[in-house]
């Protein structure tokens, strides 16, 4: 289940990321930060995960991993929302989230460059 780890992870880091904006950055200072909708960006990862990560694996084992992650997104939400009042991301940030297409694409959205 290294998929579904991998997963909870990146839902978290996504959640938890401070602002990649160097210190200093205007837009930061000046309140960028996304109302982040944790069920929509977690849904979003996770059907991520699945056809990108999954897409080599069995039909049995994406149907296992799914499952799995549906058993976890309430609590993957709700560790989100438990962190949106003091770790935050930016506008840009959360919508390169909810674009990305494939696991990659994702993680690059928090990590700063």
């Amino acid at each position: 289940m290294k998929h579904l780890a991998l997963a909870l992870l990146l839902a978290a880091t996504a959640c938890s990321k401070k602002s990649d904006a160097p210190a200093g950055d205007k837009a930061a200072a000046a309140g960028d930060v996304a109302d982040v909708d944790c069920e929509k960006m977690t849904t979003h990862t996770v059907e991520v995960l699945i056809k990108d990560a999954l897409k080599d694996k069995s039909e049995a084992e994406v149907k296992q991993a799914t499952e799995a992650m549906k058993s976890k997104h309430g609590e993957m939400v709700k560790a989100c929302e438990s962190e949106k009042g003091t770790k935050k991301l930016t506008h840009k940030q959360y919508d390169c989230l909810l674009a990305a297409p494939t696991m990659k694409e994702l993680a690059a959205c928090v990590v700063p460059s």
